[in-house]
């Protein structure tokens, strides 16, 4: 070994023992820090139950004090702001401090004011409970491990708790406020919705479970978009609140003129108390006066469009609402439209008819064009008819002078092969039962994927008509016309004067053979197993 090498291994060897001869050093005096750490874990509070607290503030170094206050078994917020607050977030912001335990005790030699940070505590906590009054600061993190000096003011003493506390005391004010814009609003008592917008208006109607469209033009309504309607507007929620006058602050926000407005009306007698009595006049007005909710969407918070201004009539404030609540209901009427285009019984259904039209394809292969038709028909049940076979004579233990007793045996009736058949040039063979129960279930009902202003005038790979007859009781034929735009768009149907998309999959249910794969002469069995061929 070389000079050079000795002198770097020695250099390297002092530096370690000075490190370690600093880490001791340091972990004695977090040592002394801690030295009064107690065995089992103590609550700071220990004469306070979550239940028992009735008021709590927080009081940050920098930012809003948040007070809350239990009124009625219910929290409300009274600064910075006055309103209802949110009862899960402060019911967990209560039990929190309630039970938080003392992993320590700091000795009195190391417990300076500046090095803990309770000189200029980073949070002052006030609460109530039992009809007492606690206060406890809260200052810096420790310097080894995650712990949070606090004290209790009232004692003085300095403790180490776990530093997760500063979750709940970071968070803002908004985080425990209630951010529901309507309450209390039962969804099942609204039967009618106005919606307003500057180009006109819409109004619905509720009529036993379903809706209907009464204004501007009288049709079925989609229960399941009216569903949405009532959900999201009964269901708002803030994700900010960004003035508490909406009177006076409206027009700043687009909503002295709103976007849309969407008033509910319900059945006084269906809604809470409070709300019902809030809406009679002081005469005699029934209990089934209607009670209207008034909500009004204005401008978008910025370009992204993902937040919209709203006030609504229970709450004078003005706050955000995701954007999507408005998309909910800013539809024309023929969006809210029901989009069951037909629904056909399939067991009055007797015949149906598909004609097709398919333009010649030269990709993904080349193919002709092509022109079809297929009619399918109900089967006909064939007529019970007794016949004639050998004649059987009843044994006797007496001789008879008479002509023996005979008893004719009954061929029972043909029963059709399949439930239908295709007719193809006067005659018919069986069909593929399977096949057109596939088509008949999508007509029960055909729905619509969304309804258009007018169908596209683009030439179409392929067309068809679908003509189905309805027998007794009723009667009536249906004509759908169904045209395929290629490149997997989705097909595009009017009926009755209606434009309308349809999901592709009825194309499979249209195309290929409704033949029976399997199509045999039936052949029917007498009692001496002879075969009989099908008919009279």
């Amino acid at each position: 070994m070389n000079f050079k090498t000795t002198i770097v291994l020695i250099a390297l060897l002092a530096v370690a023992g000075a490190v370690l001869l600093f880490t001791r050093d340091r972990g004695g005096e977090q040592a002394t820090t801690t030295t009064d750490t107690k065995a089992t874990p103590q609550k700071v509070f220990a004469d306070v139950q979550a239940n028992d607290v009735t008021k709590l503030a927080i009081t940050p170094a920098d930012g809003k004090k948040l007070v809350v206050a239990k009124t009625g078994g219910k929290w409300q917020m009274t600064e910075p702001v006055n309103a209802p607050a949110e009862a899960f977030e402060v019911d967990g912001l209560v039990r929190a401090v309630a039970g938080i335990e003392s992993r320590g005790e700091v000795s009195e030699k190391t417990a300076d004011a500046k090095a803990t940070g309770l000189a200029s505590p980073k949070y002052t906590l006030d609460l109530t409970a039992g009809g007492k009054d606690y206060t406890l600061l809260v200052g810096d993190k420790t310097a080894v491990g995650d712990n949070l000096y606090v004290q209790r003011k009232d004692k003085g003493e300095t403790l180490v708790v776990a530093a997760d506390l500063l979750e709940k005391f970071d968070k803002q004010p908004i985080d425990y406020r209630d951010k529901k814009l309507v309450n209390d609003y039962s969804t099942a008592a609204v039967n009618q919705i106005t919606i307003t917008k500057p180009d006109g208006k819409i109004v619905l109607t509720k009529s036993g479970a379903d809706w209907k469209i009464t204004e501007p033009t009288a049709m079925p309504a989609e229960k399941a978009d009216v569903d949405n309607i009532v959900f999201d507007l009964t269901g708002l929620r803030a994700t900010d609140f960004v003035s508490e006058n909406a009177t006076a602050d409206a027009a700043q926000y687009d909503l002295a003129q709103p976007r849309v407005t969407a008033t509910l009306s319900a059945t006084a007698s269906a809604l809470p108390a409070g709300i019902a009595a809030a809406t009679q006049s002081a005469s005699s007005q029934p209990t089934s006066q209607p009670a209207a909710l008034v909500v009004k969407f204005g401008g978008y918070d910025d370009v992204l469009k993902k937040n919209v201004y709203v006030m609504t009539s229970q709450s004078p404030v003005i706050a955000k609402v995701a954007a999507t609540a408005l998309e909910t209901i800013n539809k024309k009427p023929i969006e809210l439209r029901d989009r069951r285009v037909v629904d056909l019984d399939p067991t009055q259904v007797s015949t149906i008819t598909i004609s097709s039209d398919v333009a010649a394809t030269t990709k993904p292969t080349s193919k002709p064009a092509s022109k079809t038709e297929v009619v399918l028909q109900k089967t006909k049940p064939a007529a019970t008819r007794p016949t004639t076979a050998p004649t059987t004579q009843l044994a006797s233990t007496k001789p008879t002078t008479g002509p023996a007793t005979q008893v004719a045996a009954t061929q029972p009736a043909t029963q059709p092969a399949t439930k239908w058949e295709v007719a193809t040039g006067g005659s018919a063979k069986p069909g593929d039962d399977a096949k057109v129960d596939a088509l008949l279930s999508q007509l029960h009902p055909l729905r619509a994927t969304k309804y258009l202003e007018k169908a596209p005038t683009t030439q179409p790979a392929a067309t068809y008509v679908l003509k189905v007859t309805i027998g007794s009781p009723g009667g009536g034929s249906y004509e759908i016309h169904l045209t395929d735009p290629g490149n997997a768009q989705p097909l595009v149907g009017t009926y009755n004067g209606l434009a309308f998309e349809a999901d592709r999959s009825l194309l499979d249910r249209l195309s290929g053979t409704f033949l029976k794969s399997d199509a045999k002469p039936a052949n029917n069995f007498a009692n001496d197993g002879a075969p009989e061929p099908i008919g009279p």
